[in-house]
């Protein structure tokens, strides 16, 4: 699922929020999980997602930021005041 989800978001957003550096290592990252998915161990598999996860955390930041700034856009900030 993680692969797919990466996948899915380096798709529709890594050209806007991954240099071309990064996009290359997250795909590759993901392409030695799911390497590991039919070969390694557990632990290995495990290991990998850690992996994959931590190197994937600062894309995940920047989609965040993104669909924030997006789904904010055009309001003021009294607007979201109790």
């Amino acid at each position: 699922r993680l692969g797919d989800a990466l996948d899915a978001a380096i798709a529709e957003d890594g050209a806007s929020l991954l240099s071309d550096e990064e996009r290359d290592v997250l795909i590759s990252a993901v392409a030695q999980l799911r390497k590991l998915t039919e070969n390694g161990s557990v632990k290995e598999i495990a290991c990998e997602v850690e992996h994959v996860s931590k190197l994937s955390e600062a894309f995940a930041a920047r989609r965040m930021d993104a669909s924030v700034k997006k789904a904010l856009a055009g309001h003021k900030i009294d607007e979201f005041e109790e």
